[in-house]
């Protein structure tokens, strides 16, 4: 039979135990950081969604049925090799990004290959409303000045990829 003494271990024992979890448990939430509080956000309320600028500047939507973008991307002449594809291979990822978001691109090939045809000159938004007619904007990315080194230090080989310049426009067909 249990006495008072045996009782009052077991009780003791349970809050001993019970203060340790509270302890461990208080231990890896400040260890987590902040981040643990900010997963449980994303996970009752979800992404915070900021609304695009042109959504709102233009009340008009590139992810509208119907809508079809062309992309368009200018780069500097450089006289490396490294540079020399940089336009196209900017080209091809800006309309990859866009088509991930559900956003209707013509393919960025056709558009290089309509360029090439052209001697490399896309003349301006006219020609190309003309001869992709299915287009409702022109997104045009101008790169002014783009570097894979550290300034002044050309000797380093650190590799960054930066743009120093780079300019965005968006045209409508009208």
């Amino acid at each position: 039979m249990p006495n008072e003494f045996d009782n009052a271990n077991r009780r003791n024992g349970q809050w001993a135990r019970s203060a340790a979890c509270l302890l461990i448990s208080s231990a890896m939430i400040t260890l987590a950081g902040c981040s643990l509080f900010v997963m449980g956000g994303q996970m009752l309320l979800g992404r915070p969604m900021i609304p695009a600028s042109f959504d709102e500047f233009t009340k008009k939507s590139l992810k509208d049925d119907g809508v079809t973008a062309i992309v368009i991307c200018e780069a500097p002449m450089g006289s490396d090799s490294e540079t020399a594809a940089l336009d196209q291979e900017l080209q091809t990822e800006v309309t990859r990004r866009l088509k991930q978001h559900d956003i209707k691109v013509i393919d960025s090939h056709k558009v290089a290959t309509w360029m090439d045809d052209n001697g490399g000159d896309w003349g301006g938004p006219a020609e190309l409303f003309e001869k992709f007619k299915n287009a409702d904007f022109l997104i045009l990315v101008d790169v002014n000045e783009f570097s894979y080194l550290e300034k002044n230090s050309p000797d380093l080989g650190v590799v960054l990829g930066r743009f120093v310049q780079l300019g965005t426009q968006l045209f409508d067909v009208y």
